[in-house]
């Protein structure tokens, strides 16, 4: 219970700042905005896309012990998925949307994505046949979507959409007949999958400031 707070505590502890040339800075009050180059606001953090940042990396589970439970699973809870976040050393916190859905909330390298559940199998038992990651970006500037169309032709998994201001980035998964060790790598394949956007757009970013 100690540890869930303190995960809470993190998850509220105020917006950072990720400057691609000056690394990771925690605000005590939300980022101004940037009047050069590209910007996108998600939730709470504000990244300006440089090309000069060196790829980010991600690596994956960090210090779990011994191997998830193999058994094949019916469906997933929030629950289950909040364990599998632990498990990587990421963040947790089950909450609610305004509409009253259940989502579970984390980040990685300080961007908050949410985690919400699909199909319940049960009305009376919140176990889920499938789940989606999604990231939101606030675009404030003029986006090309063909960019966005050279990353959804050559990546299986993970896809980009424009909804109104916002970018987002989504991926799909299954839980009916899947392991723990699957729902593991469902979370580090996301997570590779951000670092991978962010890297992406920032070479995209890079090209567009070269023919400008």
């Amino acid at each position: 219970m100690a540890a869930l707070a303190r995960q809470r505590t993190a998850l509220a502890s105020g917006p950072a700042v990720l400057y691609p040339d000056r690394g990771l800075y925690r605000a005590a009050r939300p980022p101004w905005p940037l009047s050069d180059g590209l910007c996108w606001r998600p939730h709470q953090f504000l990244i300006r896309l440089a090309p000069h940042r060196p790829p980010v990396a991600w690596s994956g589970r960090q210090g779990s012990e011994g191997r998830m439970l193999d058994t094949l699973l019916r469906g997933v809870t929030l629950t289950d998925l909040e364990a599998a976040l632990e498990r990587l050393g990421l963040p947790a916190t089950q909450d609610l949307t305004p509409g009253g859905a259940p989502i579970l909330r984390s980040a990685i390298g300080g961007l908050t994505f949410n985690i919400r559940p699909g199909a319940q199998l049960d009305p009376e038992a919140a176990r889920f046949g499938d789940y989606n990651f999604n990231l939101m970006f606030q675009v404030q500037a003029r986006f090309d979507a063909a960019i966005l169309n050279q990353w959804n032709r050559h990546k299986r998994f993970a896809r980009f959409s424009l909804r109104d201001d916002f970018l987002v980035l989504e991926m799909d998964c299954l839980a009916v007949g899947i392991s723990g060790d699957q729902i593991l790598a469902s979370l580090e394949l996301w997570g590779r999958l951000v670092v991978e956007a962010l890297n992406f757009l920032r070479s995209a970013h890079g090209a567009e400031a070269g023919h400008s």
